[in-house]
């Protein structure tokens, strides 16, 4: 029992996972046991679970974000790993913090070392992980510890400098000087083998390029008699293996000489422990091993010279180490300027201008602009104004650069550390200097932009790609398939608008008794038209088919009507009459069905077909109404739409393959229809030839009824239905024959 509190006690006070659900636990444990010692024991852990819960929260928020499902490889410096090495760095020093209060201070190493363990699964070949955790332990005092962690980086990254540079200053400041020679030994060792491996790889390589030209043109058979153009596709082929070779050298070289300048630091280095704990003659007998190592550049002669200056105070064996390495880095401008420089320092101005006349008059002129640089300064100096009018002569002439000039010239030479007042106040080169700045900054972003741009563009155009190819696929099984109407948008691309500005639409009903809409586009009148058409006879016209003799082959004209213009209102001024239309013949038995639908026809707006014969009698197009004409104003134009493109193609074979019901069987008059006049206001219109007053008898007189119970609706002119005296020769239609007609309009139908 005892053994299961502690355990409690202790998980509750870890920030874990599950630590809720192991205090409820707890908990219940506690009072099953004993209800009075339960509070005792769960009121001293609260505070710890309370402070376990909420830095639980704060881990959360350094460690939700890192990726641990990963290898562990070389870093590559990506954007990607520089932030998972900063996540790590942070959660690591939120540890270091100790956000659980812990009194323990040997518990929270334990806790940093641990993060620093979980850390070493993804970052172990990063020096900086190690040596970050190196240092945390010397913090503390414990160095052992601190040796042992640096250890085990040695022993994972045998070439790393950062360590082995840590490690031996930890040993030489407990005076372990055996175990310090032995890691500059083993470390110059590693970087030689290194280099090795590398001139290997690269000599295999280019063997490799060699053997396999010569299998190539050993397979050729070829003789001695060769024609011209085989020859030259035989030097064509040669020429680009020189060029892989070369490229393979270069590689190499830039390899070796990075991990030869390593090497240089390292014998610095590893002089420098040599002349503090055993004295300058220690030093010289390592810097005669440096010189004599392959792997050493110029550096090791300028940090030996300087040491024997500035320790032994004897300028001549500093000399004689400058000349030494005069003798194999002679065409190497870095070295010469440090040369100068010592010699400037030692006032030994023969010397000085020998070495200055020696070095230009055997290094090429591309890798003697630092010099002539330097010699132009030492004469500015130190000389007098010919022999700087000389140098600069000289020097704008050896080099032959249109950028050096006298301008150019003129400019170094008046001025004095960072003081460059001509240059910034009188000619504006800082300003340049900050535009030029500004524009490769704009370029690199308007690359990525373009690159960013690139890359859609790419997407773009896969997506046609495979939208064509799926195109193809279909068009075999066209007919069985079912075509989608647009390919995916992917909105998240585009801008969204805000929709908390929208003001949603609320309709309302138009009252009854409300006037009739009238636009402000009305089509001009023909000069032809005198007369005018009341509603109804347009809508005989309109919704009628004429019943002629069969033998007739003349055209019906329009009777005109003349009511009394000056008791027509406005809207009836303003009507456009139509044109003389020939009457179309139909058939006997379509005339039934003719009447039937003109009985149930109610008065209808313009339709398309007023607006084809306007377009054909006007040669103009068809107005739009308000509502119409201001939405299309405030549409954007077509050149800036920026969104996704509908494939003609795609939308023309919707159209086409798409079933569409048929409309009612109803053929339209092509005469354009009449404004619509109030019933109190529309002019009488009698159907019948003359002037005859109207009959309560027959359908003659329309009286605002579409189709009446006695006439059907039809005037004598036309051939209208049957009435009295009307010998027509056709049987009248019952009242049950009308049932399907009126179905659709019953609502509309005046008893």
């Amino acid at each position: 029992m005892d053994s299961m509190r502690r355990a409690y006690q202790k998980a509750v006070t870890i920030p874990l996972n599950n630590v809720e659900h192991l205090w409820k636990e707890y908990d219940q444990w506690e009072n099953n046991l004993n209800r009075l010692t339960a509070k005792k024991f769960l009121s001293e852990k609260s505070s710890a679970y309370m402070t376990a819960r909420t830095a639980l929260r704060e881990m959360r928020l350094y460690t939700d974000s890192i990726n641990t499902n990963t290898v562990a490889l070389p870093p590559q410096w990506t954007s990607d790993e520089m932030t998972q090495l900063n996540l790590w760095k942070k959660y690591i020093e939120w540890e270091k913090n100790d956000p659980l209060r812990l009194e323990d201070e040997a518990v929270v190493m334990d806790r940093v070392a641990y993060a620093y363990q979980q850390a070493f699964l993804v970052l172990r070949l990063y020096p900086e992980m190690w040596y970050s955790f190196a240092s945390y332990y010397q913090e503390h005092n414990k160095i052992e510890k601190a040796i042992s962690v640096l250890k085990q980086g040695i022993e994972i990254l045998p070439t790393s400098l950062l360590l082995h540079f840590y490690y031996v200053e930890i040993c030489e400041s407990k005076r372990q000087l055996d175990d310090v020679r032995q890691a500059y030994d083993q470390l110059l060792n590693r970087l030689d083998e290194d280099i090795d491996q590398i001139k290997k790889t690269a000599q295999e390589e280019i063997d490799r390029l060699q053997q396999e030209a010569d299998q190539e043109r050993a397979s050729m058979n070829l003789s001695d008699d060769i024609d011209g153009e085989l020859r030259e596709q035989l030097r064509a082929r040669e020429r680009e293996v020189k060029r892989e070779q070369e490229t393979i050298e270069t590689k190499m070289k830039e390899r070796v000489e990075v991990i030869a300048r390593a090497c240089s630091l390292v014998w610095i280095n590893y002089m420098r422990f040599a002349r503090r704990t055993e004295g300058i003659k220690s030093a010289r007998a390592l810097f005669s091993r440096a010189r004599k190592a392959a792997n050493s550049t110029y550096h090791v002669y300028v940090a030996d010279a300087l040491m024997e200056y500035h320790n032994s105070k004897d300028a001549t064996i500093a000399g004689k180490v400058f000349s030494l390495g005069q003798k194999t880095y002679g065409d190497h401008p870095d070295f010469i300027c440090q040369y100068l420089e010592f010699l400037i320092q030692m006032n030994d101005d023969n010397n000085t201008r020998a070495l200055f006349e020696r070095t230009l008059a055997t290094m090429p002129a591309a890798k003697a602009v630092p010099i002539w640089l330097k010699f132009l300064d030492y004469e500015n100096k130190y000389g007098d104004l010919a022999s700087v009018q000389n140098i600069e002569k000289r020097r704008i002439e050896a080099l032959a650069n249109p950028n050096v000039n006298l301008m150019e010239s003129f400019l170094k030479r008046y001025c004095y550390l960072d003081i460059h007042n001509i240059e910034e106040h009188e000619l504006g080169v800082f300003a340049k200097k900050m535009q030029l700045t500004d524009a490769t900054g704009t370029s690199g972003a308007l690359q990525a932009a373009q690159q960013e741009q690139q890359q859609q563009q790419q997407q773009m155009q896969q997506q046609q790609q495979q939208q064509q190819q799926q195109h193809q696929q279909q068009s075999g099984n066209r007919e069985n398939q079912k075509r989608p109407l647009l390919e995916p948008v992917h909105p998240e691309r585009y801008p969204r608008p805000d929709f908390g500005q929208w003001q949603s639409f609320k309709p309302s009903a138009r009252p009854t008794s409300a006037s009739p809409i009238v636009t402000t586009v009305v089509p001009s009148l023909p000069p032809s038209h005198h007369h005018m058409v009341t509603p109804e006879k347009q809508q005989q016209q309109q919704q009628q088919q004429v019943k002629l003799d069969p033998m007739m082959s003349t055209t019906a004209q329009p009777q005109p009507s003349t009511p009394n213009q000056a008791s027509l209102p406005l809207a009836a001024a303003v009507a456009q009459p139509p044109a003389p239309v020939p009457v179309v013949v139909a058939p006997p038995s379509v005339v039934g069905a003719a009447a039937t639908t003109a009985a149930a026809a109610v008065p209808t707006p313009p339709t398309a077909n007023w607006n084809t014969a306007h377009m054909m009698q006007t040669n103009a197009p068809p107005p739009l109404p308000d509502a119409v004409a201001y939405f299309v104003s405030n549409l954007p134009p077509a050149q800036t739409f920026n969104g996704p493109m509908i494939p003609p193609g795609e939308l023309v074979d919707l159209l086409r393959n798409i079933i569409i019901p048929l409309p009612p069987q109803q053929q339209q008059s092509p005469h354009p229809p009449a404004p619509v006049l109030p019933p109190q206001q529309q002019p009488r219109s009698f159907s019948g030839g003359g002037n005859k007053p109207p009959s309560n008898r027959g359908g003659n007189y329309n009286n605002n009824r579409p189709g009446g119970r006695n006439g059907g609706g039809y005037s004598k002119r036309s051939g209208g239905g049957p009435m009295r005296g009307n010998k027509s020769g056709m049987k009248r239609r019952n009242r049950d024959d009308y049932d399907d007609d009126y179905q659709s309009h019953k609502g509309n139908i005046h008893t």
